[in-house]
C-alpha cells in the first residue's frame, strides 16, 4: 500500500540543512520552492527517477494559517539540529489513513498541496507533529503520471537504506502492517527517529540521522 517516496531532512533553516547535507553527503542539494499554505520552504535533490532528498525548514515570511507540518513549530523537534523523516507514497491516500486509524494510529488528515503546477496530497497531523515521535513515515500522494523526481537536479545520491527506529517496535510494526509495508523498512529498538543511509559517485554519501546533542 505504501512505497518509499522521499527522506526530508527538518532543519531551522534551509542554509542549515543544506550545509548537513553537504558535510554528511557531500552533495550539494539543488533549488525547490515555497509551500504558502504550510508555511515552509524547500530545497530539492533527485535521488533515483521517482525519490528524492528534500531539505524543508520554516519560511520566515510567510507564516502558516496552521501548525506547520514536520513539527517544524515544535522546539523540540530541532533541539538538536536537522532532523531527517520518511515520507512514503500511496496511490491511495484515504484509504492508507483508514487502514493505519483501524489499526490505532492517527496519521493525520489528507491536505491539498500546491507547489508551481505542482500537486499533491498529504497526510498532516491537527498539531503538525509526526507520528510516533517521527518514527513513523509521512504519507504523501502525487497524482498519476511522472514523479516530480524527474524534474529535479540528481547529484548522483542513492538512498541505500532506511531504519525506523523507535523504543516501541512492536508497536511501529503494527502500523507499518496495516499499511501493507511489514518488511518495506528495517525497525529497530531506539530513540524515536529515522536513519538514512545514501550512495553516491567519488565517494559521495553517508547517513542521516537524528542527532543526540546540538551541533557546535
Amino acid at each position: 500500500m505504501i512505497r518509499f517516496d522521499h527522506i526530508a531532512l527538518a532543519a531551522d533553516t534551509l542554509e542549515a540543512g543544506a550545509d548537513l547535507v553537504r558535510a554528511r553527503l557531500g552533495v550539494k542539494i539543488g533549488p525547490g520552492g515555497a509551500h504558502p499554505l504550510m508555511g515552509t520552504h524547500n530545497l530539492l535533490g533527485a535521488t533515483g527517477p521517482d525519490s528524492f532528498l528534500e531539505v524543508i525548514a520554516a519560511d520566515p515570511g510567510a507564516p502558516p494559517a496552521r501548525p506547520r507540518w514536520f513539527g517544524l513549530d515544535r522546539p523540540e523537534t530541532l533541539t538538536h539540529g536537522p532532523r531527517p523523516f520518511l515520507v512514503a507514497a500511496t496511490d491511495d491516500l484515504d484509504a492508507a489513513l483508514a487502514a493505519a486509524a483501524r489499526a490505532g494510529f492517527d496519521l493525520g488528515r489528507p491536505e491539498a498541496l500546491r507547489r508551481g503546477e505542482l500537486h499533491w496530497r498529504f497526510a498532516v497531523t491537527a498539531n503538525g507533529a509526526p507520528a510516533e515521535d517521527g518514527a513513523a513515515p509521512l504519507l504523501i500522494e502525487w497524482p498519476a503520471g511522472p514523479h516530480p523526481a524527474g524534474r529535479m537536479a540528481d547529484a548522483g545520491l542513492r538512498c541505500a537504506g532506511v531504519t525506523l527506529r523507535t523504543p516501541r517496535p512492536e508497536r511501529l510494526r503494527a502500523l507499518m502492517a496495516a499499511l501493507g509495508a511489514a518488511n518495506l523498512f528495517a525497525i529497530a529498538e531506539g530513540a524515536a527517529g529515522v536513519v538514512a543511509t545514501f550512495t553516491g559517485p567519488g565517494g559521495a554519501g553517508g547517513t542521516l540521522e537524528p542527532m543526540m546533542e546540538a551541533l557546535p
